[in-house]
C-alpha cells in the first residue's frame, strides 16, 4: 500500500502468485482470493509465475473475478506476438497521475507448467522497462513498477533471472519498485545495509538504488507494506516505511 499525502492519495498493489499454496485456493482456482482482494480494494496486480500453474483459460476467469487489472509488460503470445496483459495502467488520484507498470520474472519460462506455457513468451523485463519508462514519465507524475522479479541484495541474483535491484540500476526514471517473488521482507538500515533476522516492528528503510525506492513485504500475506510519501513541486519524498504484521499475537 502506498499513501501519497496531498489530499490523502492512496494506491494498493499486489505482486502476484495468488495461485498455489493452500487448499482453499488450489481447489477453487483462487476464486476466494481474487474476490477478497477486490473487496479490500486493490488497484493493480503484477502477474506472478504461479499464475501459470493453470491453463490460460483459468487465468482469464480469475481476471473476470477481480476488480483490478493484471499487469505484465513482458508476457506475449508466442504466435500472435501480442501482449497477453495490459503492460501498465495510469491512475488518476486527485490531481496526481500515477503510472503502475507490471513486470514478471523471465524465469517463469522454466518455473511455469510446461503444458500451459508452450505458446507464451516471457521477454526480458529490464529491457521492457527501459523501453516503457520514458513514455510513462511523459504521462505521469509518479512511475511505479509492480514486479514479480525478486529482490536480490546488491544485484547478487545468482542462478535466478535478474531482479529489482538490477532493474533499478539499469533503468532511470522509476520512482518505486514494489516487488515480490523472492519472498523477503525488504528492510534496510539507514546506512543501506540489510537488516538481518528481521523481527516485526524493526525500523526499516526501503532499498534505494539509482534513486529508486525498492520495497517488498515478505510473503503469504504476513505483512502489509506501507510507504507514506509526499509529492511536492514535482519531487517525491519518502516520509515513512513500515512492514505491518497482520497476525501479530503480542505488541
Amino acid at each position: 500500500m502506498l499513501k501519497l499525502p496531498r489530499k490523502a492519495v492512496s494506491c494498493y498493489c499486489c505482486q502476484g502468485d495468488i495461485n498455489t499454496g493452500v487448499p482453499e485456493s488450489d481447489l477453487q482456482d483462487a476464486e476466494p482470493d481474487f474476490k477478497g482482494m477486490s473487496r479490500i480494494g486493490y488497484d493493480a496486480m503484477a502477474v506472478g509465475n504461479h499464475e501459470f500453474d493453470n491453463p490460460l483459460g483459468v487465468l482469464r476467469e480469475q481476471q473476470a473475478w477481480a476488480d483490478f487489472p493484471f499487469l505484465a509488460a513482458n508476457i506475449y503470445g508466442q504466435n500472435s506476438g501480442e501482449r497477453l496483459f495490459e503492460p501498465y495502467r495510469i491512475f488518476n488520484r486527485g490531481d496526481l497521475k500515477i503510472a503502475v507498470l507490471g513486470l514478471t520474472t523471465k524465469d517463469t519460462a522454466k518455473l511455469g507448467n510446461p503444458e500451459f506455457i508452450s505458446d507464451i513468451r516471457f521477454t526480458d523485463p529490464v529491457a521492457e522497462a527501459a523501453s516503457l519508462v520514458p513514455e510513462l514519465r511523459e504521462q505521469a507524475d509518479v512511475v511505479i513498477a509492480a514486479t514479480h522479479m525478486g529482490h536480490y541484495v546488491d544485484a547478487a541474483y545468482g542462478i535466478n533471472a535478474p531482479g529489482d535491484v538490477t532493474m533499478a540500476r539499469q533503468v532511470n526514471g522509476l520512482d518505486m519498485i514494489i516487488g515480490g517473488h523472492s519472498q523477503d521482507p525488504v528492510c534496510m538500515a539507514a546506512d543501506g545495509t540489510t537488516v538481518t533476522g528481521y523481527q516485526p516492528g524493526d525500523v526499516c528503510m526501503p532499498d534505494v538504488q539509482n534513486g529508486t525506492l525498492i520495497m517488498q513485504a515478505h510473503e503469504w500475506g504476513k505483512y502489509v507494506g506501507r510507504a507514506d510519501l509526499v509529492f511536492k513541486d514535482g519531487e517525491l519524498r519518502l516520509e515513512s516505511y513500515q512492514l505491518i504484521p497482520v497476525n501479530l499475537k503480542k505488541k
